[in-house]
């Protein structure tokens, strides 16, 4: 009989990629519950949590695919630009469609502006800017 305690995530994880450029760290999200949860936790096969995702099919090639999905998945989610709204904002007469285009930037989830871009976008001074400034990034 062994006394070992299972990870949190044992038996409930969804995904689990790596975290940072240098690979040894790895986000793992689980649910519990109606509830999605993260743990990171150290790239090190010495460490039992590592252990019990290897254990759970997770290997590092397992890992690596799931990484390369979830960055191809947000690369063509950020490229996916409305160009129809693009359009649209920047032909109408409206003269609320500078407000309008920038509010959705700043709803969009795949666009991820830091403090400085930000401040930068809240004072661009037409459509054109925003997008010249969304193509800076």
């Amino acid at each position: 009989m062994s006394n070992k305690q299972e990870a949190v995530f044992s038996k409930s994880i969804i995904a689990a990629y790596y975290f940072n450029d240098a690979y040894d760290t790895i986000e793992i999200l689980y649910k519990l519950g109606d509830n999605i949860h993260s743990y990171v936790l150290e790239a090190d096969p010495k460490q039992a949590d590592y252990k019990d995702l290897v254990a759970e099919g997770w290997d590092t090639d397992r890992i690596m695919e799931e990484t390369y999905t979830r960055i191809q998945n947000f690369n063509n989610k950020a490229a996916e630009v409305d160009v129809e709204n693009l359009l649209t904002h920047v032909l109408s007469e409206d003269p609320d469609a500078l407000f309008k285009f920038k509010l959705s930037i700043f709803s969009n989830d795949a666009i991820k502006l830091n403090k400085a871009e930000t401040k930068n976008m809240r004072k661009a001074k037409s459509v054109l800017e925003c997008c010249a400034l969304l193509c800076k990034k």
